[in-house]
């Protein structure tokens, strides 16, 4: 392996861990994954009229013919290929055999009863009495929950950041004079070179704002921020902020020792988990739109609500307090606001990991019944075209006894959420987020089976490219904790 790379395969671009087929002619090499579906189903007749790839989509193999010095173009033939693998197999054995024996020592322990825990999320303060709660606590109480596969909220992460770094004019300032691609929340749709002084301009007033061809307001959101440099690089003192304060260390940050990513060896190009910078507009007019369409994460996430603009809702408070009354959410949000005279930022819709599929059948059946037309290689959720509204979560819930956890998050809350939970986000006053994913062991098996639902999106499909690598860090986090256990 070549270091600061990954390998792909050839064919569906997800990571290859170890074990995998490579062409003898041309070097081609495919996951064990697509070879066992291709030798599966292979045939030599083709009446796929593409130039370069078969009926499969595979490219042709090219053999060099030295007689008549051209290059033949051939199918790819499954027992022209051989086994190759990046790990010798005593490696893998041995670390097999110490593998089981611990797992033979610990096989009788009392197993996770999810059913001991409450289907609402949990809500944690990170002060009691006005004075901090300590990260040690926090994640004592984070780990006995994080099992269940709920959200967890996070209250008050704010109150020791310096505020004065996370203010609209302090990035406009930084970084007015750039030009970035926006969305366009009503369209789903790139808005290209945008001024970011002109979007932070509009950020908290109406008559700033770029218009639509009405002469509506533009919905725009700042997606993915730093889109390629590290925050790290970029934003270091607010980086330093944050990680000073981001909670439950053991699990997000980089080098947490709970976080699998962590485990990754220097040499390997490390995926990109954060944290990302998610700045939008209010959608507090559009209940039928969102911010941030259904979507599943791959891994783990924690979401920090650091900034909440003015209030630009028609009626301010009543306004405000009528939209709160209709998401359904329960008495101790409503009264953070009405009460407490907190401010909320967005409303999110959270499902549980198990219920993916049936969110998925009512999405198909109801966007079939709309006469839209069901492309392969598609998704409902990984295309985050889908908001669901009022009326589609009483569908959901009468006909298919799907739960949602309904979560007004306010200035300061840190939002957890599990892997593999479809969610999705509507602002109720412009915001800004900062988001980061980690890897944990009660959320590892969910990364894998959503690595490979992406493995059948299409090629042009932004989620299509394994980017988390979840085998390798699989791998090499057993044999971290292995040499630790072994350790004299």
């Amino acid at each position: 392996m070549l270091k600061q790379t990954r390998e792909l395969c050839d064919q569906c671009r997800t990571t290859i861990f170890n074990g995998h087929m490579v062409c003898r002619s041309c070097g081609f090499s495919v996951c064990i994954e697509c070879f066992t579906f291709r030798n599966k189903n292979f045939s030599s007749n083709d009446n796929n009229k593409h130039k370069d790839k078969d009926r499969y989509m595979w490219p042709y193999c090219g053999k060099y013919d030295p007689d008549s010095q051209k290059i033949t173009k051939l199918h790819h033939i499954p027992n022209e290929f051989i086994y190759v693998q990046f790990i010798p197999p005593y490696i893998i054995k041995k670390l097999n055999w110490s593998f089981q024996s611990y797992m033979d020592s610990i096989k009788n322990l009392e197993r996770f009863d999810k059913k001991k825990f409450s289907p609402d999320f949990l809500t944690i303060d990170s002060y009691s009495e006005n004075i901090r709660v300590s990260d040690e606590e926090l994640t004592k109480i984070f780990e006995m929950y994080w099992h269940s596969k709920t959200p967890i909220v996070i209250k008050n992460i704010n109150k020791n950041l310096d505020m004065n770094l996370w203010t609209p004019d302090s990035f406009s300032n930084e970084f007015g004079h750039l030009e970035i691609d926006l969305i366009d929340c009503r369209k789903n749709a790139i808005v290209k070179k945008a001024s970011l002084k002109k979007f932070w301009d509009g950020f908290e007033n109406l008559n700033e704002r770029f218009v639509d061809e009405k002469s509506r307001p533009l919905i725009l959101k700042l997606k993915d921020w730093p889109t390629t440099d590290d925050f790290k690089n970029l934003l270091p003192a607010r980086y330093e902020d944050l990680m000073k304060n981001l909670p439950i260390k053991k699990f997000t940050h980089r080098s947490g020792v709970f976080n699998l990513a962590s485990s990754l060896p220097d040499f390997f190009s490390v995926p990109d988990l954060g944290p990302k910078l998610y700045i939008a507009y209010s959608s507090a007019d559009t209940p039928k739109e969102g911010t941030t369409n259904l979507h599943v994460d791959i891994s783990d996430a924690v979401n920090l609500m650091i900034y909440v603009g003015k209030d630009l809702t028609s009626g301010k408070n009543n306004e405000m307090l009528k939209i709160l009354n209709e998401s359904k959410c329960n008495d101790e949000q409503i009264n953070r606001f009405k009460i407490d005279g907190e401010r909320p930022g967005a409303l999110w819709h959270i499902f549980k990991p198990d219920q993916a599929d049936l969110i998925r059948s009512y999405l198909t059946i109801r966007n079939i019944e709309k006469g839209k037309k069901i492309k392969d290689q598609t998704d409902p959720i990984h295309d985050q075209l889908n908001y669901i509204d009022n009326k589609m979560l009483i569908e959901l819930k009468e006909n298919y006894n799907v739960e949602v956890y309904t979560i007004i998050q306010f200035l300061g809350d840190a939002i957890f959420i599990p892997s593999g939970a479809p969610h999705q986000v509507r602002n109720l006053n412009s915001c800004i987020k900062v988001a980061g994913d980690f890897v944990t062991p009660q959320g590892v098996q969910d990364c894998l089976i959503i690595t490979n639902q992406f493995r059948d999106l299409s090629e042009r499909h932004a989620n299509h490219q394994d980017k988390l690598q979840v085998k390798n860090i699989i791998y090499h986090s057993i044999k971290k904790c292995l040499s630790i256990l072994n350790c004299p």
